[in-house]
């Protein structure tokens, strides 16, 4: 949990994003969909996700690298500048890739 919460901090601090108690940080994706999400880090645990007109709030999930986080749909993997969306499993497991996304410009 540490190691994930130190990555998301590495990442928003990479990327220009300050991240401060009480204020969310908006940070959109350019997906190879063509779509665009957009994803806020409300804590350290939680991200909500916006993807294709559905908001998902995402809890901070194990992940051997990168920071992960999901709900009962979705799983939202970051690591850099990249993301990945995959779909989860009946048994709770990540499932397919659903998009891949990067960090839009200017962002």
């Amino acid at each position: 949990m540490i190691r994930a919460f130190l990555m998301t901090i590495a990442f928003l601090t990479a990327t220009s994003c300050s991240h401060l108690p009480g204020r969310e940080v908006d940070i959109t994706y350019s997906c190879a969909s063509g779509e665009r999400s957009v994803v806020s880090y409300p804590s350290p645990e939680t991200a909500v996700l916006s993807y294709r007109g559905e908001t998902h709030r995402l809890q901070l999930v194990r992940s051997a690298s990168g920071a992960r986080y999901a709900d009962d749909t979705f799983v939202w993997w970051i690591k850099g500048s990249d993301a990945s969306l995959f779909s989860v499993e009946h048994d709770g497991s990540t499932g397919k890739r659903l998009d891949v996304c990067r960090l839009a410009s200017g962002a």
